[in-house]
Protein backbone atom coordinates (compact mmCIF):
# COMPACT_ATOMS: atom_id res chain seq x y z
CA UNK A 1 0.00 0.00 0.00
CA UNK A 2 1.47 3.45 -1.17
CA UNK A 3 1.79 6.78 0.99
CA UNK A 4 -1.30 9.22 0.41
CA UNK A 5 0.52 12.35 -1.02
CA UNK A 6 -1.47 15.89 -0.79
CA UNK A 7 -3.09 17.21 -4.38
CA UNK A 8 -3.52 20.54 -5.34
CA UNK A 9 -6.99 19.94 -3.97
CA UNK A 10 -6.07 18.95 -0.31
CA UNK A 11 -5.43 15.82 1.38
CA UNK A 12 -5.76 13.09 0.27
CA UNK A 13 -9.05 10.92 1.02
CA UNK A 14 -7.86 8.65 3.30
CA UNK A 15 -6.03 11.05 5.55
CA UNK A 16 -9.34 12.50 5.40
CA UNK A 17 -10.87 9.14 6.66
CA UNK A 18 -8.33 8.89 9.46
CA UNK A 19 -9.27 12.64 10.39
CA UNK A 20 -12.60 11.66 10.69
CA UNK A 21 -11.85 8.48 12.73
CA UNK A 22 -9.96 10.73 15.45
CA UNK A 23 -12.85 13.38 15.47
CA UNK A 24 -15.12 10.71 15.96
CA UNK A 25 -12.96 9.08 18.87
CA UNK A 26 -12.73 12.48 20.22
CA UNK A 27 -16.11 12.93 20.63
CA UNK A 28 -17.13 9.35 21.73
CA UNK A 29 -14.33 9.55 24.35
CA UNK A 30 -16.17 12.59 25.80
CA UNK A 31 -19.64 11.44 25.76
CA UNK A 32 -18.11 8.58 27.36
CA UNK A 33 -16.47 11.03 30.13
CA UNK A 34 -19.75 12.60 31.06
CA UNK A 35 -21.45 9.81 31.82
CA UNK A 36 -18.97 9.38 34.89
CA UNK A 37 -17.69 6.28 35.93
CA UNK A 38 -18.43 2.77 35.07
CA UNK A 39 -17.96 -1.01 35.86
CA UNK A 40 -15.27 -2.19 33.85
CA UNK A 41 -14.96 -0.64 30.52
CA UNK A 42 -16.12 0.59 27.44
CA UNK A 43 -15.84 -1.27 24.03
CA UNK A 44 -16.02 1.61 21.35
CA UNK A 45 -15.85 -0.11 17.93
CA UNK A 46 -14.77 1.83 14.93
CA UNK A 47 -16.61 1.03 12.22
CA UNK A 48 -15.07 2.48 8.72
CA UNK A 49 -14.91 1.73 5.26
CA UNK A 50 -11.81 2.71 4.95
CA UNK A 51 -9.23 0.30 5.05
CA UNK A 52 -5.98 2.47 5.20
CA UNK A 53 -7.85 5.03 7.63
CA UNK A 54 -8.46 1.72 10.17
CA UNK A 55 -4.98 0.39 9.59
CA UNK A 56 -3.63 3.82 10.40
CA UNK A 57 -5.49 3.48 13.96
CA UNK A 58 -2.34 1.25 14.92
CA UNK A 59 -0.07 1.68 12.37
CA UNK A 60 0.32 5.31 11.60
CA UNK A 61 3.79 5.85 13.37
CA UNK A 62 5.34 4.00 10.70
CA UNK A 63 4.01 6.39 8.45
CA UNK A 64 6.60 8.46 6.54
CA UNK A 65 3.36 10.97 5.65
CA UNK A 66 3.44 13.88 8.43
CA UNK A 67 -0.60 14.50 8.22
CA UNK A 68 -0.60 11.46 8.86
CA UNK A 69 2.07 10.92 11.81
CA UNK A 70 0.93 13.40 13.51
CA UNK A 71 -2.51 12.99 13.74
CA UNK A 72 -1.69 8.99 14.72
CA UNK A 73 0.52 10.77 17.77
CA UNK A 74 -2.79 13.14 18.47
CA UNK A 75 -5.15 9.98 18.62
CA UNK A 76 -2.47 8.47 21.46
CA UNK A 77 -2.76 11.85 23.24
CA UNK A 78 -6.45 11.13 23.32
CA UNK A 79 -6.45 7.45 24.23
CA UNK A 80 -3.59 8.34 26.62
CA UNK A 81 -4.59 11.37 28.45
CA UNK A 82 -8.22 10.00 29.09
CA UNK A 83 -9.70 9.02 32.24
CA UNK A 84 -12.03 6.62 30.44
CA UNK A 85 -11.61 3.05 30.49
CA UNK A 86 -12.32 2.02 27.05
CA UNK A 87 -10.82 -0.96 24.34
CA UNK A 88 -10.74 0.59 21.11
CA UNK A 89 -11.45 -1.67 18.08
CA UNK A 90 -11.11 -0.76 14.71
CA UNK A 91 -13.65 -2.77 12.27
CA UNK A 92 -14.05 -2.31 8.63
CA UNK A 93 -17.15 -1.84 6.84
CA UNK A 94 -17.44 -2.80 3.48
CA UNK A 95 -18.55 0.36 1.50
CA UNK A 96 -21.24 -1.74 0.05
CA UNK A 97 -22.77 -2.28 3.93
CA UNK A 98 -22.01 0.93 5.10
CA UNK A 99 -25.29 2.25 3.95
CA UNK A 100 -25.77 4.40 7.21
CA UNK A 101 -23.11 7.19 6.52
CA UNK A 102 -24.11 7.14 2.63
CA UNK A 103 -27.38 8.36 4.07
CA UNK A 104 -25.88 10.73 6.22
CA UNK A 105 -23.79 11.88 3.88
CA UNK A 106 -25.96 12.71 1.15
CA UNK A 107 -27.36 15.59 2.24
CA UNK A 108 -29.81 16.14 -1.40
CA UNK A 109 -31.19 12.53 -0.88
CA UNK A 110 -31.68 12.88 2.35
CA UNK A 111 -32.40 16.24 3.60
CA UNK A 112 -33.90 15.33 6.95
CA UNK A 113 -32.59 13.13 10.17
CA UNK A 114 -35.95 11.58 9.59
CA UNK A 115 -35.57 10.63 6.00
CA UNK A 116 -31.98 9.24 6.90
CA UNK A 117 -33.82 6.66 9.63
CA UNK A 118 -36.15 5.45 7.20
CA UNK A 119 -33.44 5.09 4.69
CA UNK A 120 -31.30 3.00 7.02
CA UNK A 121 -32.86 1.38 10.58
CA UNK A 122 -29.25 1.13 11.77
CA UNK A 123 -29.60 5.40 13.07
CA UNK A 124 -32.70 5.03 14.47
CA UNK A 125 -30.93 4.49 18.13
CA UNK A 126 -28.83 7.36 17.26
CA UNK A 127 -29.21 11.07 18.79
CA UNK A 128 -28.70 13.74 16.16
CA UNK A 129 -26.05 16.39 16.81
Amino acid sequence: MSEPVATANGLHINVLEFLALILNLWFMLWLLHGMGPCVGEHIVQALADNRSALSWMWFASHSHSPPVHHLAHFAMALILFTDVQAQIMGVHLPGKENVGADALSHVHQFPLWGSAITACSQLQGLLAY
